[in-house]
């Protein structure tokens, strides 16, 4: 289990379409000792819970353990609905300098 300090730092590791795949994920979580919990986005949560059609269940869990959530939902099948992640001090992907010859460069073919 993790510390009480480790809820503060809660973030996002997943997105299931409906409730039963999030319970899912949240029960599988806890079998293997993280926390977790699964709120809904969007209207519906905004409106206590009213099912609405494209309603997204967020799968919430402690920041520290995020690594091996993803592992677990991966395994479920649920590669698809993880939520991009940035590592604490890395930073982001360098971009195409200007002078790049592929800076600006489309993708459509003629």
């Amino acid at each position: 289990m993790t510390s009480a300090d480790d809820h503060e730092g809660a973030v996002i590791v997943a997105e299931a379409s409906d409730a039963a795949e999030a319970r899912i994920w949240v029960d599988a979580l806890r079998d293997e000792g993280i926390e977790a919990a699964c709120v809904e986005r969007g209207p519906g949560g905004a409106l206590g819970g009213a099912s609405i059609f494209g309603a997204a269940w967020a799968v919430l869990v402690p920041r520290a353990r995020i690594a091996e959530a993803r592992g677990v939902i991966a395994e479920l099948g649920g590669a698809h609905a993880l939520v991009a992640y940035r590592t604490p001090g890395r930073s982001a992907p360098a971009r195409a300098a200007p002078s790049s010859p592929w800076a600006g460069a489309s993708c459509s073919w003629r």
